[in-house]
């Protein structure tokens, strides 16, 4: 949880509360950069612990962190050691923003995400060259190398290229032959999933070129896994027969069962 932001000179300070506290570059300051963080709190990330403010004006150079559980922390930054590579993940050449894209800048073992507008952006310590590698499930990863000195600052934009893909269509019924709505087709190790409709059919686009376990499960019945291989450019047929549960209640009709924890307010 960001917050307390202090700005002093081209650097933003800020507190992250489980996350510790953060440097930016902004240089750029509609595009920040993250180059610097100590994580002063020693828990799991979440909630309202850990540091809660982050002064940053002593004539000294140094800067203070109050963190609620761990106590005054004093730092001091190392001197800028670092160049800026900056870009955004696309979809093709001229193609939309890729968000969620994973982003890694090699030797430096820096990674991050891609933005909704698909912007990433690393501080990459001098060592010469940086590889900058983008991967996307459904694109086809791609590098690239820049070379990087102290504070230099490039835009390089990775434009991705989709993965060679077919789909995946057929029914999801019950033993015995009744279609079933509202069953969850979901291919496993992937972002992709559906409902089926009222007639159980479902299908899923863009399915990229592979062999995958692909399973239907639906409240009342037992899940199914079953294999499909997925070819360019075809359709790839898979139905699925559940079994319906020896005993299952939705509980929309009240047949006394105690709902719940004692301890859950």
């Amino acid at each position: 949880i960001v917050h307390q932001p202090h700005v002093l000179g081209n650097t933003l300070s800020v507190s992250y509360y489980t996350a510790g506290v953060r440097l930016f570059d902004l240089s750029d300051p509609a595009w920040p950069v993250e180059f610097g963080y100590y994580d002063t709190y020693p828990g799991l990330n979440g909630d309202f612990h850990g540091a809660w403010e982050c002064a940053p004006y002593y004539p000294s150079g140094n800067f203070v962190v109050s963190d609620i559980e761990t106590g005054l922390w004093v730092f001091r930054a190392d001197p800028k050691n670092y160049g800026i590579v900056r870009g955004r993940v696309l979809d093709g050449p001229n193609g939309s923003p890729v968000a969620g894209a994973i982003v890694t800048a090699q030797p430096a073992g820096l990674t991050v995400r891609s933005g909704l507008d698909g912007r990433y952006a690393f501080a990459v310590p001098v060592v010469g060259s940086a590889t900058i590698t983008a991967t996307m499930f459904a694109f086809d990863p791609l590098s690239k190398s820049v070379g990087v000195t102290l504070g230099s600052d490039q835009k390089v934009d990775i434009a991705l290229k989709r993965s060679n893909a077919g789909s995946l269509q057929g029914t999801v019924r019950a033993t015995g032959g009744q279609p079933l709505v509202n069953a969850e087709v979901e291919i496993l190790g992937t972002p992709l999933r559906t409902i089926s409709n009222a007639l159980g059919g479902y299908a899923i686009a863009s399915v990229p070129v592979g062999t995958y376990a692909v399973r239907g499960v639906r409240p009342g019945f037992g899940a199914r896994t079953v294999a499909a291989a997925v070819a360019k450019a075809t359709q790839a047929a898979l139905d699925f027969q559940l079994n319906a549960a020896v005993f299952y209640d939705d509980l929309e009709t009240d047949m006394g069962w105690a709902v719940g924890s004692p301890s859950d307010d």
